[in-house]
């Protein structure tokens, strides 16, 4: 599945959990119409990393209260992620999925949500001239998950008291 949902959140969005919770209820209740599967959010973290990320998949474990990538299938607790283009001043940056090798234009990922299965391979180029901050949420399907949201530490638009710091 690979989907894009429009309007997720507006330009005066503001990053506390209680917000967080609010996008995830609407992207959860979005995966759900298209693929029945019932889902709620596992990981939800703010990032800006200008060195972007090689190509990869988004399979995710929980152990002693970190998140690592799953030794095997069985240890998985990620199905779909989703990621929110918060910012647009900035150059470079440019997510897109392995096949086909085609990015995501900035002006259609912008406050949109990009939502795919975790095993779809894919990679966001490294950016300069500015940050490019990204709401990412990853969803499971396991009712024996535990939530885990997280914030970069230098995120301009957040309630600091809900922030756990990376």
């Amino acid at each position: 599945m690979r989907e894009i949902l429009s309007n997720v959140v507006d330009e005066k969005w503001v990053y506390s959990e209680e917000n967080v919770m609010i996008v995830a209820g609407v992207v959860a209740d979005r995966i759900q119409e298209l693929t029945g599967d019932a889902v709620k959010l596992f990981l939800g973290r703010i990032e800006c990393s200008k060195g972007g990320h090689p190509v990869h998949t988004d399979e995710l474990t929980l152990r002693d209260g970190c998140v690592y990538k799953p030794k095997n299938e069985e240890e998985n607790l990620t199905a779909y992620s989703c990621g929110v283009l918060l910012s647009k001043d900035y150059l470079g940056g440019n997510f897109q999925f392995k096949e086909p090798h085609k990015p995501i234009s900035k002006k259609k990922h912008y406050l949109n949500g990009v939502v795919f299965g975790v095993a779809q391979k894919h990679l966001v180029t490294p950016h300069k001239e500015g940050d490019r901050w990204v709401l990412l949420m990853w969803f499971t399907t396991r009712s024996d998950a535990d939530l885990v949201i997280s914030c970069h530490k230098d995120y301009p638009h957040q309630e600091i008291s809900s922030v756990l710091a990376l």
